[in-house]
């Protein structure tokens, strides 16, 4: 038996022994319930509580495939940067990202496969699009 966790109230140990985890992610919130299970079996749900997940949805690309201007929608803080990447692992473009609409022109772009590269001081988000 793994112990996970251990808490100490009242002077009585608890320990959290064996956990499952089952997630059904919303695209901007989550919510999720912990059941608490005792040695003996008896067990009772606890609060529910939600997480706000806009972070791991920052950055959305509002069309692919594009023709003349990829269209991204951005919720990053000030300070976000982004990079547009080749199939050859190469930048060939960059610039800042504002919060809301942003439009990148890519009608110099040839056709193919591109990555445009998210980033700021919580971390890096990388996206695939298709310029027709």
């Amino acid at each position: 038996m793994k112990v996970i966790f251990t808490s100490y109230v009242a002077g009585l140990q608890f320990k959290l022994a064996t956990c499952r985890f089952i997630q059904h992610p919303f695209p901007d919130r989550s919510y999720y319930r912990l059941k608490s299970i005792d040695a003996d079996g008896k067990w009772e749900n606890l609060l529910v509580v939600s997480v706000n997940r806009t972070g791991s949805n920052a950055v959305k690309l509002r069309a692919n495939p594009v023709h003349t201007n990829l269209s991204v929608l951005s919720s990053l803080s000030h300070g976000a940067v982004w990079r547009l990447i080749n199939v050859s692992g190469q930048i060939i473009g960059r610039g800042s990202l504002v919060q809301g609409q942003n439009n990148i022109d890519v009608s110099a772009l040839l056709p193919g496969k591109y990555w445009l590269q998210a980033e700021n001081s919580a971390g890096v988000k990388t996206l695939s699009f298709i310029k027709q």
